[in-house]
């Protein structure tokens, strides 16, 4: 058994997170070739990685401050670089419970909040040329805050200072910004994901970016600098692993099929 059941066009499978997929339904449609299941909707190209080149910048539109200390933020990324660069900004130079600026500096990322002059900082070895898995997470109740790479932890208990900061950007808006591929982002605003940056192009036009498949809004880059650029189409398979934890569509999608007439 498939482990699909439903009828028309829809049906459902209860898969289990970090598992593969499995066995996805065979679909067919009239005049058209199925290219591969996405979790994006029709209009968008699910693909690897958005890269960036030190001089873009992508405004999630979520501010941290409305979470009152207690968020978390999840990258997927891989870098070449070893100059210093912001993978994530929020704000510089006021003392803040919802700053969240990690930045790269040779082979360490460093997660910090506070001030420039008195920042409260962990910071953790990050491999370049290979791809990282990050997680910072913030709990203001217990004062507590960690920074996770590749399974490796560090942690601090300093106190929290509330200060409202400007939204979550993937790389600094004007300055050391990040050169690199983003495979994934997730935000989680008190326990409830609140962003999952999905990287794509956008079919209308051809622009790279994120399509954000919580709120259903479309991101790409807010700097003068030049387009951001995609990788290779990425299509969901029974091989691939489950990486939403929440009940979640995965979309058909399609393109014309062509005749040639004799």
């Amino acid at each position: 058994s498939t482990g699909w059941s439903g009828t028309g066009n829809s049906a459902t499978k209860n898969v289990t997170y970090d598992s593969a997929y499995g066995t996805l339904p065979t679909v067919t449609k009239t005049g058209y070739t199925f290219l591969g299941w996405s979790l994006l909707p029709e209009g968008y190209t699910q693909v690897e990685y958005i890269t960036f080149t030190g001089e873009q910048t992508v405004d999630t539109g979520v501010s941290l401050s409305s979470y009152n200390g207690n968020y978390s933020i999840e990258v997927t990324e891989k870098h070449t670089s070893t100059s210093h660069m912001y993978i994530v900004f929020t704000s510089a130079n006021t003392s803040v419970e919802s700053r969240a600026n990690l930045r790269i500096t040779g082979d360490n990322i460093s997660s910090f909040v506070g001030s420039d002059t008195d920042p409260d900082i962990m910071s953790l070895p990050i491999s370049i040329g290979e791809i990282n898995n990050i997680k910072f997470d913030a709990n203001s109740a217990n004062s507590y805050r960690s920074l996770v790479v590749n399974g490796n932890v560090t942690y601090s208990n300093d106190p929290f200072i509330s200060q409202p900061v400007p939204n979550v950007r993937i790389s600094h808006a004007q300055s050391q910004m990040y050169s690199g591929n983003i495979y994934d982002l997730k935000i989680y605003g008190n326990g409830t994901l609140v962003r999952h940056l999905i990287p794509c192009t956008r079919n209308s036009d051809g622009k790279a970016g994120f399509y954000d498949i919580v709120g259903g809004s479309f991101y790409s880059n807010a700097a003068t600098g030049t387009d951001l650029t995609a990788g290779s189409a990425a299509y969901i398979t029974a091989s691939t692993a489950v990486k939403e934890d929440r009940n979640h569509t995965i979309y058909a999608h399609w393109t014309p099929s062509t005749y040639t007439l004799t």
